[in-house]
């Protein structure tokens, strides 16, 4: 499941490295097998970035944001990208965006700070007939190579932010000269102002190799599911949590006897991969289900997420489906890709 996700953490170092042509040569080599990797195509984005083909990064960051509208690292190096062609509004849309989200994100304020200035002078110049390329362009903004554990957004923020960037058109931009906009610092626990019945569920809780608590998933169950549907919600939260205490029997007893087994593997080769790769790693793990969505027909039932693991410098984001079926009187994975 996560066979190539070692590759990022070597992606990364060669970013940090500025040796943008191996870092693509390496993170295609982990798309070629996990082409949804959400963390292996910001990674892309982020060398293409840097290596000045700004026309792929921006197709990819474009695509991020509405794959993975939590990723703001994604909305920043968009909006990044747009203020270096000079393109300051959508900059601005851009990074509005993401602070909709996460007001306390100090790069993306930062970088809106910037933007903001850029746009008072292209408007100042221009009032006075002198229109000119911004000195700079937007070389000073910053472009973020790494990603930070995502928080829990509510789908208000996440629709707002997405119609921004959806929008026909950007605001104009007033001509007259003005005094440069300044952006607050927002205390981090600062509200978003959204419906408090609109709430992304997710599963997301951290588990401390020292701490005897097991984690309980944070998941608000959804009014609009059926019954079905939540049996098939609290399995796969089951499941989740299960894998992040590193409990290798309520784990297996998640997969049905007739599970799909990867490859040629046996059960027995199977379980004791799973257990090698669980439950004797030194890191504590983390798990994410964002956007889960059910569905339940007769006595099948299929579960779709994004999956965000993280342990220790590892951490992987990819698109999951799991499919799952009553058997001794629970609902148990049949298959998962």
């Amino acid at each position: 499941m996560l066979a190539t996700a070692s590759e990022l953490p070597e992606v990364q170092k060669l970013i940090e490295r500025r040796d943008f042509k191996q870092a693509l040569v390496k993170v295609n080599q982990h798309l070629a097998s996990r082409p949804d990797s959400i963390d292996g195509r910001f990674l892309k984005g982020v060398a293409l970035a840097e290596s000045n083909d700004s026309a792929q990064a921006i197709a990819i960051f474009t695509q991020l944001t509405k794959d993975a509208p939590q990723m703001l690292e994604a909305y920043n190096n968009l909006g990044v990208l747009y203020a270096r062609q000079q393109e300051y509004d959508k900059a601005r849309a851009t990074l509005e965006a993401a602070l909709q989200v996460d007001p306390a994100f100090s790069a993306v304020a930062g970088n809106l700070r910037d933007t903001y200035g850029r746009l008072a002078k292209q408007a100042y110049d221009k009032a006075l007939g002198q229109e000119s390329p911004v000195p700079g362009g937007g070389k000073k903004l910053v472009l973020l190579s790494q990603l930070r554990v995502p928080s829990v957004a509510s789908d208000k923020a996440l629709e707002l932010a997405a119609g921004k960037l959806t929008a026909a058109t950007f605001p104009p931009v007033s001509l007259s000269p003005a005094p440069l906009p300044v952006i607050a610092a927002v205390p981090a626990s600062a509200p978003i102002p959204v419906p408090a019945s609109k709430v992304t569920p997710a599963a997301a809780v951290s588990v401390a190799s020292a701490a005897p608590v097991a984690p309980v998933a944070e998941r608000k169950e959804t009014p609009a599911l059926s019954p079905r549907e939540k049996e098939v919600q609290r399995a796969v939260d089951a499941w989740a949590e299960a894998w992040m205490r590193k409990d290798m029997k309520a784990y297996l007893a998640a997969y049905a006897s007739d599970f799909k087994l990867p490859g040629k593997l046996s059960r027995k080769e199977w379980e004791r991969e799973r257990s090698r790769r669980i439950k004797d790693r030194k890191d504590s793990i983390q798990i994410t289900l964002d956007k889960l969505d059910i569905d339940v027909k007769d006595s099948v039932a299929t579960a779709s997420f994004l999956q965000r693991y993280k342990s220790g410098s590892l951490a992987e984001s990819t698109h999951k489906t799991l499919t799952l079926a009553r058997q001794g009187g629970k609902w148990r994975i049949k298959s998962e890709k």
